[in-house]
């Protein structure tokens, strides 16, 4: 479960600010997945009450999500959200189905992947090269991988560490843009707003206002287990 965190202006009442800083704690049903805290945080006359946000956020607090300009002090046990998995997985998404739309031979994929978070998904992407290589600092979970897809599709992976030489490649999958890869699908440009992905209504909706669409979107599946959203690709270009 994750929290999203949302400061209202302060509340006035008559001549007077309010006294005491007011947080309401909200439990929202998600379909799909499980429910996320939903704070808003009315200020006090000393501003946020930072320790009664903590406490109202519970383990949630984990992976929080607020506005860029919303900061608490480096005593609260608050901790931003940072995406690990679905940047990474919508490229992978997306990579797979252009490899697969191609119509040339031979096709190539590099996959880089220092934690290993998409070992689980090398099946989905087996069929759509001839040739896929992983770099990553954690080989033993790429190691299981290729195992499973040798015996199931008899498609050998080549496994590396992280920076090997690697010659050009038609595909590539990475955090940052690969410059021997005729196509580089880079989740930074996700991150950093450089490749907008439409959020689906659905989700928009539940978005909190203040709260970054897509850092929601990866909350859904990396915190709450939405799965559907890891089956998202980029929208195809159009002239």
């Amino acid at each position: 479960m994750f929290c999203t965190v949302t400061i209202l202006p302060r509340e006035k009442r008559g001549l007077f600010l309010r006294r005491r800083c007011l947080v309401e704690n909200v439990q929202t049903a998600v379909k799909g997945g499980a429910p996320f805290r939903r704070l808003t945080v009315t200020p006090g006359r000393k501003g946020v009450d930072w320790p009664l946000v903590e406490q109202a956020a519970g383990r949630s607090g984990r992976f929080t999500l607020a506005p860029d300009d919303v900061e608490w002090p480096p005593s609260c046990r608050l901790r931003r959200f940072e995406p690990e998995v679905l940047p990474l997985k919508i490229m992978l998404n997306t990579a797979a189905k252009a490899l697969k739309d191609g119509h040339e031979q031979g096709r190539t994929l590099l996959i880089c992947d220092e934690a290993a978070v998409l070992s689980p998904f090398l099946d989905q992407v087996v069929l759509c090269a001839s040739t896929i290589r992983v770099q990553t600092e954690r080989p033993e979970l790429y190691y299981e991988a290729a195992a499973r897809v040798m015996e199931r599709f008899g498609a050998a992976v080549a496994v590396s560490p992280m920076g090997a030489a690697v010659g050009e490649v038609d595909a590539a999958v990475a955090g940052e843009p690969v410059k021997n890869a005729k196509t580089s699908f880079a989740a930074q440009s996700l991150l950093n707003g450089q490749t907008p992905l439409p959020v689906p209504e659905e989700y928009r909706r539940l978005c909190p206002e203040g709260i970054d669409p897509f850092l929601f979107l990866c909350a859904l599946y990396e915190c709450g287990g939405v799965r559907a959203v890891g089956d998202l690709t980029l929208p195809e270009k159009t002239e």
